[in-house]
Parts: C-alpha cells; structure tokens; sequence
C-alpha cells in the first residue's frame, strides 16, 4: 500500500491497521530504530521488512548484502588500479546507508586506501541534481578516479555527469553499480555491475510476510543474500 498523501510512514501503516486493510505488511526503506517496526511489534501484527533494523527487536526480514557488495566493488576496482575511491550511497537516516559505510570502511582498510570525501549527493536525490553534482565533482582536479553506485538509476545520471565533465568511462574513471535490471552493461559496457535479484527479493518477503502471519520460527523468516560469483 502506497503512503497515504501527506501521512507519515507510520501514519500510513496505523491507517492499514485501525482499517484492518491487510492481514500482514512489508515495511521498505528500513531506518535503525524504526517506529513503524516498533508499533508493529508491539501490537503483534504480522509484517516483513525488506532490510534490517538496530533495534532490540529481531523482525522477520529480507535483504542484500550490501556491505558485502561494497567490499567487492573495492576490491574489483583496486584491481584495475584505482585508489581515490568514492561511495554513491542512500541518505543517512537508512540502515543501508550503514551497512554500505561499514563495507567502504572495511575494504578501505584492507585494501590500505585512503578514503575519498562524503559525497555533496545520494541515490535519493533527483536524477538531475546527481548529474550536475557528478560533473561538478568530475571537474575538480582532486577528483575520484572510481566511484561505487548503490542504484542502477542513480548510475546513469552519474555516467552523464561524468561525461559532461569531459572524463571517459574505463580511462579516466571506473564505476561498480549496483542494478536490478541488466540495463547498464547495454547503457555502457564499461560500468562493472552486481545484480540484484529484485524479483526474488519480491517472493521472499511474500513468503515471509506469510510465514508471520503463521507465526513460523523467527529464524525461518529471516534472509540476507548476495549473488555467486
């Protein structure tokens, strides 16, 4: 169920509940201490939440290992010689935001780079304000030669700030994007990608919203993947 227009998120599941809209419910866009998650458990309403939290509470859950996936983006684009590495990640209220920042740390760290500044954009910003950031930053002289896409969508408008600034991709600079649908490697081969199985990800919360509702073991209802190389 959408957001209902101008409610807050946890406006818009009471509204579900105190309707009794839905039997269960899949929360998106998961924060550390979230309070829809809380108001849910609280009153015993079966839901999923694709990502995970911080809190006290062990929600059934789904999600990409996005930590991994940083660690890896490093890691390919330490072995094409590129050391000024930048993260194009979610804002910061996410708890995908951690799990990416602790993957940069951590392959930073072992991989002995310096890490690059934060980035003045997200994923969550407009296509047009990533684009105009992107060549503003790709027209500086202490400038990223790499940086790591958490979105598909977001990467192009990077690639186009990129090639606004008179850089080309796989010389001047490399990017590993995240995708969930194969449309990078046909938008610029050059862009080095990691899937994600959205649709998956779609029947593994149905399974586990379900599972909720049957009140199934915790430990049945709780996933994180990452694709094999």
């Amino acid at each position: 169920t959408p957001y209902l227009k101008g409610n807050s998120p946890l406006d818009t599941v009471k509204y579900i509940v105190e309707t009794r809209a839905a039997d269960g419910i899949i929360l998106s866009r998961i924060e550390p201490n979230d309070a829809r998650v809380k108001y849910l458990h609280k009153r015993k309403i079966p839901f999923a939440t694709h990502g995970r939290t911080r809190m006290k509470i062990e929600p059934p859950y789904h999600d990409f290992d996005n930590e991994k996936f940083v660690i890896e983006g490093i890691k390919r684009l330490t072995e094409k010689k590129r050391s000024r590495i930048a993260l194009l990640g979610p804002t910061k209220n996410l708890t995908f935001f951690d799990h990416a920042m602790a993957g940069y740390k951590n392959g930073i760290k072992t991989y002995k780079l310096k890490p690059f500044p934060e980035l003045k954009f997200t994923i969550d910003d407009s296509l047009d304000k990533i684009e105009t950031e992107a060549q503003k930053l790709f027209q500086k002289k202490n400038r990223p030669d790499a940086i790591i896409s958490m979105n598909g969508g977001s990467t192009i408008a990077l690639c186009s700030g990129i090639e606004k600034a008179g850089l080309k991709l796989g010389k001047n600079v490399d990017v590993v994007s995240k995708e969930t649908v194969n449309i990078l490697p046909r938008f610029r081969p050059q862009i080095d990608t990691v899937h994600e199985d959205i649709h998956f990800a779609g029947s593994e919360l149905a399974r586990i919203v379900i599972g909720s509702i049957q009140n199934s073991e915790i430990r049945t209802l709780q996933s994180v993947v990452y694709p094999e190389s």
